[in-house]
């Protein structure tokens, strides 16, 4: 029989005054339009959180590429050979998945490219990458209406897959029950899915999943999360699954967390890390693993609050430092790390940059 632990060694985060740079008030910080579509809208700036560390300890050097030619937040992201793809997302203030674009940026020649359609609107979906492949589990997505107008789904069992080679969409074994906003990480050949939300979008849910890529039928179940979050994000370094911040409730209930956890295979069970040094929301797919480290851009820090901070966490000294900040707060960023340099697209602000930050 499998043992869960949940035993706790975190390191405090030497933190002094600083203050968060948020975004404007009202809803400018994520849409620019009225709030019409009550989801993941910001109300008020109201600010909330720990604030982060004061000193700057890691050197960015943020530059300008060519704009994304879609201005999009809440979709997914991945990098694959040396590539940056960006899928899905919320296209304007209503909040509602419609779009089925997805598109790939070469940083060496500094140009996006087109791809095929996805197979339906999709948003909040937990996405990770192998050497070739794409995979997307559960998520907020729109009807598959390309000739009407696309309805939201609140949570989805659908998995698919993306190989970027042959550029060819492939339905994979569903998730035992609906999830939107959960997360999903890769380790020894194998999809981790944890987190999110069910059907009820207020409703954080700890579920964990396993499922091999060797064939396997279905998903296993392994221990829940024991401090469940939505639009938290997960990422592996080290060999070690770690399930970073997200929230707790939605829209106007939402409460950012700073806890991170960390899972061991050996005895199937969680255990907690240092924590953020901010609580931090909606940073799926604006958290990669570099170098062995973690790397945290942006996120949201209460319902209409957003991050410019960039945290990096050392899993070898269970301790977080502040890097350069982001040129702008933002959250439900897109992106991930080519030949050691940071690429964000997309973003709250619902602008079409992309930036590039270069580690020094």
């Amino acid at each position: 029989m499998k043992t869960r632990i949940c035993s706790a060694f975190a390191l405090l985060v030497l933190l002094s005054t600083c203050t968060i740079e948020l975004s404007p008030s009202g809803p400018s910080d994520d849409v620019p339009t009225e709030d019409i579509g009550g989801d993941d809208v910001p109300g008020e700036d109201i600010g909330g959180g720990d604030e982060p560390a004061s000193e700057v300890g890691i050197t960015i050097d943020w530059t300008e590429g060519a704009d994304a030619p879609l201005a999009r937040f809440e979709g997914q992201s991945a990098v694959i050979a040396g590539k940056l793809y960006v899928f899905g997302g919320y296209t304007d203030g209503s909040v509602i998945p419609k779009t089925l674009k997805a598109d790939v940026y070469d940083p060496v020649t500094d140009t996006w490219e087109q791809l095929p359609d996805m197979p339906r609107p999709m948003t909040h979906a937990g996405t990770v990458a192998d050497d070739t492949n794409i995979y997307f589990a559960g998520g907020v997505v729109g009807s598959d209406d390309r000739l009407g107008e696309s309805q939201k789904i609140p949570a989805t069992t659908e998995v698919w897959r993306f190989d970027t080679v042959s550029e060819v969409w492939s339905v994979m074994p569903p998730l035992p029950e609906p999830r939107g906003a959960g997360a999903l990480a890769l380790l020894d050949d194998t999809l981790h899915f944890f987190g999110g939300t069910g059907e009820d979008r207020y409703q954080e849910v700890g579920d964990y999943w396993a499922l091999a890529l060797d064939g396997a039928e279905g998903w296993l179940e392994l221990a829940p999360l024991p401090f469940p979050t939505n639009h938290l994000a997960g990422v592996t370094a080290n060999g070690t699954i770690y399930a970073v911040g997200g929230q707790t409730g939605h829209n106007e209930t939402l409460q950012t967390q700073s806890s991170v956890q960390a899972y061991d295979p050996e005895f199937d069970g969680w255990y907690e890390v240092a924590p953020l040094p901010q609580s931090l929301g909606h940073i799926g797919n604006a958290t990669f693993e570099h170098g062995g480290r973690i790397y945290v851009v942006g996120g949201e820090v209460a319902y209409g609050g957003s991050s410019d901070q960039v945290f990096v966490y050392d899993p070898s000294l269970d301790l977080w430092e502040e890097a350069t900040p982001f040129p702008s707060p933002e959250h439900s960023l897109l992106g991930g790390v080519v030949d050691g340099e940071l690429v964000i697209s997309g973003g709250s602000a619902l602008e079409t940059r992309t930036l590039i930050g270069r580690l020094e």
